[in-house]
């Protein structure tokens, strides 16, 4: 089963070189659109502050990703970061470092280990966690066939298993997304193509 590792909490880790302060913060990014806010925010938590660079994954396949040098040199502020971050795996993450100019001038090496340091470290204490995507199922079967049916569930990997038991059988589950369709073809060969599960909502666990 596939699993998606997300940062659990906001973390910011400070790193000082030639007396310019880097503070690198990685916190969780819920969706893209969230990006320049959350730089606009922690612009103004810093006034003085000469640059807010970013780079962030977003969704389950990290098809979602950007970065900004906030007018650093090319390639000198956002792609280390970003490069640091791709070779993390992470997901829905955001990190941004903060730099306050301390009057030297680091040049383009500086500055690329600079920020790619301020990206490890900040990551090197990230608390990270494992989400799973789901998808909720409605099964409605005979007593006939519902041990084999509960038995797929289980090996699934299924969660929140519901039962109600009348003339017939409902059950409702969390099923991993990614073998959503291995599952409802198990179903309906136990079933000979009479019970189809119903997808009610994906979600995340």
């Amino acid at each position: 089963m596939k699993k998606i590792k997300i940062p659990e909490k906001k973390i910011t880790i400070e790193y000082e070189i030639k007396k310019s302060k880097f503070i690198a913060t990685a916190e969780p990014l819920s969706h893209q659109d969230d990006v320049k806010k959350r730089v606009r925010e922690i612009r103004s938590e810093h006034p003085g502050c000469s640059h807010v660079v970013y780079a962030f994954f977003a969704n389950d396949d990290r098809s979602i990703s950007g970065l900004s040098d906030d007018g650093e040199p090319h390639g000198t502020a956002g792609r280390p970061v970003y490069e640091v971050l791709k070779g993390s795996g992470l997901t829905d993450i955001l990190i941004t470092v903060t730099r306050f100019f301390g009057g030297t001038k680091l040049g383009t090496g500086g500055l690329v280990s600079a920020y790619g340091q301020s990206a490890k470290n900040v990551l090197e204490e990230l608390t990270v966690i494992e989400k799973i995507y789901t998808v909720k199922i409605r099964v409605c079967l005979n007593y006939k066939i519902y041990e084999n049916v509960k038995k797929v569930l289980f090996e699934s990997g299924a969660m929140n298993i519901e039962e109600k038991f009348t003339t017939e059988i409902s059950l409702t589950a969390e099923i991993p997304r990614e073998i959503k369709s291995n599952i409802v073809d198990k179903i309906r060969d136990i079933s000979r193509g009479e019970v189809i599960p119903e997808i009610l909502e994906e979600g995340i666990s």
